[in-house]
């Protein structure tokens, strides 16, 4: 077994298991050599309670802080994490104030059929948010090598609290 604190959600991914530790102030992100399950990073960076996560392009690892209302960057160099590169906040509530005082990003999908764009739903405001991913290898054009842009938000019935997405086989539609 591995070590982690509240480890809320893992993902096994090109021979490393990585996985976010939802711990309020302490939450984190964890790598783990998938055979030994040693740990090859622990960082302390993402936004509070990360919930969700997923690898943009196999070089980056993405969170989704839950109670943090944003996005986290980390890149992945030979299945181990590196610091946080990018993080990306946001504001917004929704109705049910016992549960959508604030931002809340729950879950993070690539939009079918759309190089470079990423959709996350959050609860806390009641929206579907689209975010433009602007990645460059060399990092000439983008001081950390990725770059990401709010650039609309898709609008949820009032308390509905979107949580979770799925797209139909030929990405269509989203559910």
């Amino acid at each position: 077994s591995a070590e982690a604190v509240n480890p809320s959600y893992a993902l096994a991914c090109d021979g490393s298991i990585f996985a976010v530790s939802e711990a309020g102030a302490g939450s984190g992100v964890y790598s783990f050599g998938y055979d030994s399950f040693s740990k090859t990073a622990e960082l302390h960076q993402t936004g509070a309670d990360p919930c969700f996560i997923m690898v943009y392009e196999g070089k980056y690892l993405m969170t989704a802080d839950y109670s943090g209302g944003s996005i986290s960057v980390f890149p992945i160099a030979d299945g181990t994490l590196a610091p946080l590169m990018e993080q990306l906040k946001f504001e917004g509530s929704g109705p049910v104030s016992n549960r959508q005082e604030s931002s809340h990003i729950h879950q993070l999908k690539v939009l079918p059929g759309r190089q470079g764009y990423i959709l996350a739903s959050d609860l806390g405001a009641d929206v579907i948010r689209l975010i433009k991913v602007s990645c460059d290898a060399s990092g000439l054009t983008h001081a950390n090598g990725i770059e990401m842009n709010h650039v609309c938000d898709i609008p949820c019935p009032p308390g509905s609290g979107p949580r979770h997405l799925v797209f139909s086989e030929d990405g269509q539609y989203a559910y």
